[in-house]
């Protein structure tokens, strides 16, 4: 139910030969290859290109977004003619000099590479979905992630035996295993600066030189939410003189102080175009199937995926080589210091297990005690691999990088953006990276620094009032209520008893749970009942005010809504639930992938095959 996989290699000896043949017959992998190595055989299918031999593949997330070179001492191994091609945001498998079968992975997670253990040899793909058919046993912690969290956690996938191969490392493939090393790690506060102003100078820099030279002499179209990273791309595209657009997305008619209403302010006063999508009356069927057909990049739905079609049809009428470019978060995203485990899974943007206890209409209670434990046994194991470090915000840092980064930010990207337009990630750039990471948690807590700077170099941007609220989404409830007969009848197409979930009769009493959630009138009882909510209310209310300072305001967005953090509505656990009975239902998945654009020509969607 994912996007179609770009390739698919096995890796084993002459003993494991069969049971590769009989696996290739049963996923329908005609053209595949089969390469002698230094330990056996590469038998590899590509979509692309089945019927040439000893090729390297290239997987590129991005969509084909300007390449930005990744030093050469950073990987000795990886061979020569490889260095005009090996870029930030693309993962590779090819055979060296020595016939060894080789891997280098993207430091962001935007262009995943999977591996599986299969009968005595090692399966690899840049999709799941082949090599989930060969290891179909469920993650039942990943089931459960998926439907609290909205995406999965660090490396694993929605399937027991299949795993992403670690970001930002290269190393040796056999049928035996793999021997992986990192050749980009976090390391806080293992540079001093003695001038303040000159590191914040050459911070500047390379923001500026990231900026440019992600652009790639394309004209850029800039999602503007008026939050400090998309404003400061922004203030750079205007001050190098780069053709761009700007857009924003709301649902409703923009409100005053609302980061749609703020980021028209701000492109008006750089006197930059802005275009405003308007997000009111999106079909929930249509989204559903929408998500599918664009590959789900192991995350939930995406609510905008409608606003980036609409954008990218809008950039190639306007322009000639358009490119969407985002401003993500970099270290120190939390604005406030931690005291506990409770407040580092807060960060990560995770929620309770007992989020679970809203399915189980759906589930019921034995199936819902057992996700829960699943999943809290998930998160104790992340918590346990948190190396000690010098203070809490260094460990807050690495746990962000390591999970919800990779898992949720680069996925995100590559889901909107890339089956519309190619994109880049200036602030994910190598050299941005390798700055932040070593400063202080004073400079990195908050993006202190990166803000401070900001506002200096970009005066007439940043003295414009930020953004008080987001109408960057929609009312899931609403979306429920209007369209509860279409998505009644996606239901009945599910086969009686969905993998890893249950009945579709539980989907029907859960639906109606939801919108009665949603239609169900405010009264103190109700209060009473979900205190977390209306913590999240107070809390809201307080910072759309400005009542308290922002470091008030983050310490007590902390002590109401920890343990994890917001609460999830039934009406959006429904969604994600159903979507998941969808990704895995057996009967669904012919007619989701009837309806799937035929695969582009060879270069059009990313992925390139370059020969030896």
């Amino acid at each position: 139910m994912t996007a179609a996989p770009g390739f698919v290699a096995f890796i084993h000896d002459d003993a494991a030969s069969p049971a590769v043949d009989t696996a290739v017959a049963a996923l329908g992998l005609s053209g595949a290859r089969r390469v002698p190595t230094a330990d056996g055989w590469l038998t590899l299918w590509r979509g692309e290109d089945g019927n040439s031999g000893d090729m390297l593949v290239i997987a590129d997330g991005t969509g084909g977004a300007p390449s930005v070179a990744v030093p050469r001492d950073v990987v000795q191994e990886v061979p020569a003619e490889l260095s005009v091609q090996i870029a930030q945001h693309r993962s590779y498998l090819w055979l060296d000099r020595e016939r060894r079968v080789r891997v280098w992975t993207d430091h962001t997670g935007v262009s995943r590479l999977y591996a599986a253990a299969f009968q005595g040899c090692l399966a690899i793909s840049d999709c799941p979905s082949p090599l989930a058919a060969l290891a179909p046993e469920l993650d039942q912690a990943m089931v459960a992630s998926f439907v609290v969290n909205r995406w999965l956690l660090a490396d694993r996938t929605l399937h027991q035996g299949v795993r992403a191969l670690p970001v930002a490392s290269t190393g040796a493939l056999n049928q035996d295993g793999m021997s992986i090393e990192a050749y980009w790690r976090f390391q806080p506060g293992g540079q001093a600066w003695e001038d303040e102003r000159e590191l914040e100078e050459e911070f500047w820099r390379r923001i500026r030189t990231a900026v440019v030279a992600h652009a790639g002499q394309r004209e850029i179209m800039l999602p503007l939410s008026g939050g400090y990273d998309s404003s400061t791309l922004l203030g750079v595209l205007r001050a190098e003189d780069l053709p761009f657009q700007t857009f924003s997305f709301c649902d409703g008619t923009p409100k005053a102080g609302s980061d749609a209403e703020v980021a028209a302010r701000q492109a008006a006063a750089l006197g930059v175009s802005h275009h405003l999508y308007r997000m009111d009356g999106i079909d929930t069927v249509a989204l559903l199937r929408g998500n599918l057909e664009n590959g789900l990049r192991n995350r939930a739905l995406c609510f905008e995926l409608p606003v980036y079609e609409r954008a990218a049809a809008d950039a190639h009428r306007a322009f000639g080589n358009p490119l969407f470019m985002f401003g993500e978060q970099g270290f120190g995203m939390g604005a406030f210091r931690l005291d506990s485990d409770t407040d580092m899974l807060g960060i990560g943007a995770m929620r309770t297990p007992e989020t679970l206890n809203g399915c189980e209409v759906l589930l019921g209670t034995a199936r819902t005690t057992a996700l829960k434990g699943a999943l809290g046994a998930a998160y104790a194991d992340m918590l346990q691999s948190i190396p000690a470090l010098a203070c809490p915000d260094d460990a807050k840092d690495w746990f962000y990088y390591t999970n919800l980064f990779r898992a949720d930010t680069g996925p995100l990207r590559v889901h909107t953006a890339a089956p519309y337009l190619p994109f880049a990630q200036p602030f994910l750039d190598l050299s941005l990276m390798d700055f932040v990471k070593h400063l202080g948690a004073g400079h990195r807590i908050g993006k202190a620094m990166f803000k401070r700077v900001s506002a200096r170099h970009l005066p007439e941007i940043f003295a414009l009032e930020r953004a008080r609220n987001t109408q960057a989404a929609v009312n899931v409830g609403a979306m429920l209520e209007r369209d509860e007969a279409s998505i009644r009848d996606v239901i009945r197409t599910l086969s009686p008893r969905i993998p890893g979930l249950g009945e579709t009769d539980g989907f029907d009493r859960l639906l109606s749970a939801a919108i009665a959630e949603h239609t169900a009138p405010v009264t103190m009882d109700r209060v009473r009942e979900n205190g977390r909510a209306a913590a999240g209310t107070f809390y809201r209310v307080l910072s759309y005010c400005r009542v308290l300072p922002k470091p008030a305001a983050q310490m007590l967005r902390r002590k109401l809504l920890n343990r994890y953090g917001w609460r999830t509505s039934r009406p959006v656990l429904f969604l994600r639930t159903l979507q998941l009975a969808m990704i895995l239902d057996d009967q669904f998945g012919p007619a989701v992938a009837a309806s799937r654009p035929q695969p582009k020509a060879a270069g059009e969607n990313g992925r390139t095959l370059i020969p030896r």
